[in-house]
């Protein structure tokens, strides 16, 4: 049975496609992802607010489809509601649905304390409107957001056409640009290929780096008491076991 381990359900902002992907990646053997989407195509207001809008009707969906536990996606949406509308949301979720919830905000935030990181470089294909926002949240919980980068891309679509290495080469730029003088590195949005670059920059620059996948995965899989995690993904999965091999998903790349 797909999900004897543990049944995530996933609440993506957009079509869970590329995202999926990378979540996989790093899962163990037996856990299963059972996502619904929002419908957000162009990273603007007005998808957002009505991706909120139909966030009742997804738990619901996700509660008959027996899933564990609920993670809810969807940052960008829940900050413009105010810097802590994810809790409130939470709250309404495990009423509705009676089942534990977290959702993108508090995880990220979470995923970053728990390194110590106080300094940061913000990476993110977004445009810089909202990058500023990102980094308002950022600031209202105590960090410092020291440089930020993004692509400036508003249409959801076009982050699944980014190649693997841009998420490398921009974090790395706004490392360069801070002087060495960060804590680590935050690379925000699940849906552009991230998660393989996150040794890569670590071992380069020398400081953690936090993405938004990699940190949906970590409160998921603690939330299931799971403590397994496919080896290679960064220093946020330090004191978990680590699989013993990449098992093969059919949509698995070698």
């Amino acid at each position: 049975m797909y999900g004897w381990r543990g049944k995530i359900g996933f609440v993506s902002p957009a079509i869970c496609d590329t995202g999926l992907l990378e979540y996989y990646r790093l899962l163990p053997e037996g856990i299963l992802i059972t996502p619904v989407n929002l419908h957000v195509q162009n990273l603007v207001d007005g998808d957002f607010q009505a991706a909120l809008d139909k966030l009742e009707e997804a738990v619901k969906i996700l509660k008959y489809e027996d899933v564990q536990i609920i993670i809810i996606a969807a940052t960008p949406p829940m900050i413009r509601r105010g810097f802590e509308a994810d809790k409130e949301i939470v709250k309404k979720v495990e009423m509705l649905t009676g089942l534990p919830t977290s959702a993108g905000p508090t995880i990220e935030v979470e995923a970053l304390r728990s390194l110590g990181l106080k300094r940061i470089a913000l990476v993110s294909p977004f445009t810089e409107a909202l990058n500023k926002h990102l980094k308002s949240y950022l600031e209202y919980w105590g960090f410092e957001v020291v440089v930020m980068k993004g692509l400036n891309i508003t249409k959801n679509a076009d982050l699944t056409k980014q190649p693997f290495h841009k998420s490398y080469a921009l974090a790395k730029e706004a490392f360069l640009e801070a002087k060495s003088d960060v804590d680590g590195i935050f690379i925000r949005c699940p849906r552009w290929p991230v998660v393989r670059n996150i040794a890569p920059l670590e071992r380069d620059l020398g400081v953690p780096v936090v993405t938004t996948a990699q940190a949906f995965v970590w409160k998921a899989l603690t939330m299931l008491n799971v403590r397994e995690v496919q080896p290679g993904y960064g220093k946020l999965f330090a004191g978990f076991a680590q699989c013993p091999e990449v098992r093969a998903y059919p949509f698995h790349e070698a």
